[in-house]
């Protein structure tokens, strides 16, 4: 059984990298939380990245140097999480070219979360081109605040079938995620991620992830996590 832990919608901490210019990218204090989380429990952390912000900023003016840094440490890796505008797919496939032209192969995430959780067969086929294999649907509790539609090309019918274990759909894998930290009191956090744990079966992949504006108001929750999966013989993380 694997913990996938990632991060959403990443790009100020990125953009710290240009602006700052420190001396270490883990002098930005949101990477160095990730680093101290490897360090105490073997974490690994799944960063779901945009290319651009606002079109000010472009995620090709970090320096080498620090995408060199992050290779090093081996325990991050990098995914594009898509584009703000809706069913553009020109777009979508200019930035996600750009996007991967930035870092070494070495650092491409396999898993990837889209933002919205949209993305057409073509958004998708593009993807694979980079080494993407399974792909995270939406998890259950944002449905409970709002009325969101089915991820990507299902419909509500055929997503119900797809659970923590992949399910291979026209050669793509579709893993369903588990918990959004930011949903959940520390306490019921921890709750529901051991009963997933203890009725999931071996080959079973649990996706828990936050978005970078709740990283350090969560930090403590994010660490109880890294803390239980380090304790429990049954579950490994993985990128």
């Amino acid at each position: 059984m694997k913990l996938h832990l990632s991060v959403d919608d990443v790009i100020y901490s990125l953009m710290d990298l240009c602006s700052q210019a420190p001396d270490s990218v883990f002098d930005i204090p949101f990477w160095c939380l990730l680093r101290d989380l490897n360090k105490k429990y073997g974490a690994l952390f799944t960063i779901y990245a945009f290319e651009d912000y606002a079109e000010s900023f472009r995620v090709n003016c970090i320096q080498k140097k620090y995408w060199a840094e992050f290779a090093d440490c081996k325990f991050i890796r990098f995914g594009f999480h898509g584009i703000y505008q809706r069913e553009k797919n020109e777009l979508f496939e200019r930035k996600c070219i750009d996007f991967y032209s930035c870092f070494p192969e070495v650092l491409r995430a396999d898993t990837i979360r889209l933002h919205r959780y949209e993305a057409d067969p073509s958004m998708i086929g593009l993807l694979r081109r980079y080494g993407v294999s399974a792909i995270l649907c939406r998890e259950d509790e944002s449905r409970k605040i709002n009325d969101f539609p089915p991820s990507y090309m299902f419909t509500e019918n055929e997503e119900k079938r797809i659970g923590t274990v992949p399910v291979k759909i026209n050669g793509m894998n579709f893993v369903k995620t588990s918990l959004r930290i930011e949903l959940h009191e520390e306490i019921q956090l921890l709750q529901e991620l051991n009963e997933l744990i203890s009725k999931s079966s071996n080959d079973a992949i649990i996706a828990v992830f936050t978005h970078e504006k709740f990283v350090s108001e969560y930090s403590d929750s994010i660490e109880s996590v890294c803390k239980l999966v380090n304790k429990r013989s049954n579950i490994d993380f993985t990128f």
